[in-house]
Protein backbone atom coordinates (compact mmCIF):
# COMPACT_ATOMS: atom_id res chain seq x y z
CA UNK A 1 0.00 0.00 0.00
CA UNK A 2 1.60 3.01 -0.80
CA UNK A 3 0.52 6.89 -0.17
CA UNK A 4 1.04 9.88 -1.92
CA UNK A 5 2.80 13.46 -0.59
CA UNK A 6 1.64 15.74 -3.38
CA UNK A 7 1.70 16.20 -6.75
CA UNK A 8 4.10 17.80 -8.41
CA UNK A 9 2.99 20.55 -10.51
CA UNK A 10 5.74 22.46 -11.69
CA UNK A 11 10.37 22.37 -11.93
CA UNK A 12 11.77 25.25 -11.89
CA UNK A 13 15.67 25.91 -11.88
CA UNK A 14 17.60 29.42 -10.96
CA UNK A 15 20.95 29.43 -12.99
CA UNK A 16 21.62 32.82 -11.31
CA UNK A 17 21.02 33.34 -7.30
CA UNK A 18 18.12 36.21 -7.35
CA UNK A 19 16.86 36.02 -11.15
CA UNK A 20 13.80 34.47 -12.41
CA UNK A 21 14.00 30.84 -13.45
CA UNK A 22 13.54 28.69 -16.12
CA UNK A 23 10.69 25.96 -16.34
CA UNK A 24 11.44 22.12 -16.71
CA UNK A 25 9.69 19.03 -17.82
CA UNK A 26 12.34 17.46 -15.78
CA UNK A 27 15.47 17.95 -14.07
CA UNK A 28 18.56 16.09 -13.02
CA UNK A 29 19.08 15.88 -9.18
CA UNK A 30 22.48 15.39 -7.65
CA UNK A 31 23.21 15.84 -3.74
CA UNK A 32 23.52 19.60 -3.98
CA UNK A 33 19.64 19.17 -5.55
CA UNK A 34 18.86 20.32 -9.14
CA UNK A 35 21.86 19.88 -10.99
CA UNK A 36 22.86 23.57 -12.44
CA UNK A 37 20.21 25.55 -9.98
CA UNK A 38 21.99 28.66 -8.44
CA UNK A 39 25.30 28.28 -9.54
CA UNK A 40 26.25 31.54 -10.40
CA UNK A 41 25.28 34.75 -8.84
CA UNK A 42 25.64 38.77 -9.29
CA UNK A 43 28.45 40.21 -7.67
CA UNK A 44 29.10 44.02 -7.34
CA UNK A 45 32.61 46.07 -6.94
CA UNK A 46 33.09 45.21 -3.62
CA UNK A 47 32.90 41.63 -4.47
CA UNK A 48 28.62 41.43 -2.54
CA UNK A 49 26.17 38.94 -4.10
CA UNK A 50 23.68 40.87 -5.71
CA UNK A 51 19.94 40.34 -3.93
CA UNK A 52 16.38 41.27 -3.08
CA UNK A 53 17.61 41.66 0.38
CA UNK A 54 20.74 43.81 2.56
CA UNK A 55 22.83 41.51 4.47
CA UNK A 56 26.67 41.15 5.35
CA UNK A 57 26.89 38.51 2.37
CA UNK A 58 24.35 40.20 0.26
CA UNK A 59 23.71 43.53 -1.27
CA UNK A 60 20.33 44.74 -2.46
CA UNK A 61 20.35 45.36 -6.69
CA UNK A 62 17.41 46.89 -7.92
CA UNK A 63 16.86 45.71 -11.53
CA UNK A 64 18.01 42.18 -10.98
CA UNK A 65 14.88 40.27 -9.87
CA UNK A 66 13.32 41.86 -13.07
CA UNK A 67 15.67 39.36 -15.10
CA UNK A 68 15.22 35.89 -15.71
CA UNK A 69 17.92 33.27 -16.47
CA UNK A 70 18.47 30.01 -18.04
CA UNK A 71 21.03 27.62 -19.66
CA UNK A 72 20.97 27.93 -23.68
CA UNK A 73 18.97 24.82 -24.59
CA UNK A 74 18.53 23.55 -21.22
CA UNK A 75 22.13 21.93 -20.97
CA UNK A 76 24.02 22.98 -17.79
CA UNK A 77 27.74 22.81 -19.87
CA UNK A 78 27.56 26.07 -20.99
CA UNK A 79 27.14 29.24 -18.41
CA UNK A 80 23.86 30.88 -18.29
CA UNK A 81 22.25 33.35 -19.86
CA UNK A 82 20.48 36.76 -18.76
CA UNK A 83 17.07 37.63 -19.77
CA UNK A 84 15.55 40.84 -19.83
CA UNK A 85 11.86 41.04 -18.90
CA UNK A 86 10.58 40.44 -22.26
CA UNK A 87 12.18 36.97 -22.56
CA UNK A 88 15.23 38.57 -24.66
CA UNK A 89 19.25 37.72 -23.81
CA UNK A 90 20.93 40.71 -22.16
CA UNK A 91 24.71 41.72 -23.55
CA UNK A 92 24.97 44.03 -20.94
CA UNK A 93 23.12 43.22 -17.82
CA UNK A 94 24.55 46.63 -16.03
CA UNK A 95 21.73 48.25 -17.88
CA UNK A 96 19.63 46.53 -15.72
CA UNK A 97 21.42 45.97 -12.30
CA UNK A 98 22.01 49.49 -10.47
Amino acid sequence: MSSALGTIERIWRYPIKSTGGESLDEAAVDARGFVGDRLYAVRDAEGKFGSGKNTRRFRRMPGLLQLRSRYPGGVVTKGPELLDPDGVPVPDPSVYVR
